[in-house]
């Protein structure tokens, strides 16, 4: 088995289960059918940016989150603890959110690229969504009540 295959189960294992040392993480790969020495993991953990971050009990090892990534998490987690309620009417899909989140609010679904969403205007507490067609608006809400 290949470096790309090697390195997708390897995140695979960071995922599900704390690997605090390399050696750990070479005994998962041999269980897993992949030959590793420890250069190569060391190769492979520079080569995918994985960083080590404290647990309280150790450091173990993560995927490290890009500039841009912070940035979406924390557009995402805005956009939860602001949003009162998802409402549609007609081809319009509405949100209530707290007093002066909802521009913020409209940044992330701008973001998603949603195809049905053909755009959206945003007060203090209110984002009006304008969707394509009416039979999709329930879908829109939907996705977006996914977020929350």
């Amino acid at each position: 088995m290949g470096r790309t295959a090697r390195q997708i189960k390897l995140l695979e294992i960071i995922k599900s289960v704390e690997i605090y040392k390399q050696d750990e993480l070479a005994i998962l790969l041999r269980e897993a059918g992949f030959k590793a020495t420890q250069a190569t993991i060391s190769r492979d953990i520079k080569e995918l940016g994985l960083i080590k971050v404290s647990t309280g009990t150790g450091y173990r090892y993560v995927v490290a989150e890009s500039k841009e990534d912070k940035i979406a998490n924390k557009r995402f987690n805005l956009f939860k603890d602001s949003v009162i309620s998802v409402k549609t009417s007609q081809n319009i899909v509405v949100i209530k959110t707290l007093e002066g989140s909802a521009n913020t609010a409209a940044a992330l679904l701008d973001s998603l690229s949603i195809d049905e969403i053909l755009g959206t205007v945003a007060g203090d507490d209110t984002i009006l969504i304008v969707v394509d067609k009416i039979e999709n608006a329930d879908y829109v809400a939907s996705r977006l009540k996914d977020l929350l």
